[in-house]
């Protein structure tokens, strides 16, 4: 099914948006700063699909998959850089391994809520090296939990925050 990108317009917007000390959304999207491995704009900070984004609504009738799934929510993070695309800028608070939990709502009949969990994690300083970064799965497929290794001391360190929202609330985990 091809339709019109009705977002297109609000994020081009969101894009060329700057605060009052000049600084940007995050609009990067690097393979290596999200748990699926895709590039493409915004990947750092929402996880991507085949084609666009995981949805976070379904309505009680999809019809397989081919219609009635929509990406409603979304994460805006304003980290310390000057332009969206963020190129050879900081990643000090900037938005890492995003991810939709559609089967953690589905886990229970009448689904948890009428939107999916969404996640996303923030450094508050910028990692010493990609390399260093794990990702530890907790309770099965449902929740993922990234530690930064200490460089050379084996120690794992917690310097990241976990955000979640879903249609009925918003938290921040550290």
């Amino acid at each position: 099914m091809i339709g019109r990108n009705h977002e297109a317009k609000l994020f081009r917007r969101v894009e060329q948006f700057r605060f009052a000390d000049q600084m940007a959304f995050d609009f990067r999207g690097e393979p290596e700063r999200n748990q699926q491995g895709r590039a493409g704009t915004r990947a750092n900070s929402n996880q991507r699909a085949r084609k666009g984004f995981q949805s976070t609504f379904t309505l009680k009738r999809d019809f397989g998959g081919l219609a009635g799934r929509y990406k409603l929510d979304w994460f805006f993070v304003k980290p310390f850089i000057l332009r969206p695309r963020g190129e050879g800028m900081s990643y000090a608070f900037a938005p890492h391994f995003p991810l939709t939990m559609r089967d953690l709502n589905n886990a229970v009949p009448d689904r948890v809520s009428d939107h999916a969990p969404i996640t996303v994690d923030l450094l508050f300083q910028a990692p010493p090296s990609l390399l260093h970064i794990q990702s530890i799965k907790v309770s099965g497929a449902f929740s993922t939990i990234n530690n930064l290794q200490a460089a050379g001391r084996g120690s794992l360190r917690r310097p990241l925050t976990r955000m979640y929202v879903t249609g009925r609330s918003a938290g921040i985990h550290c």
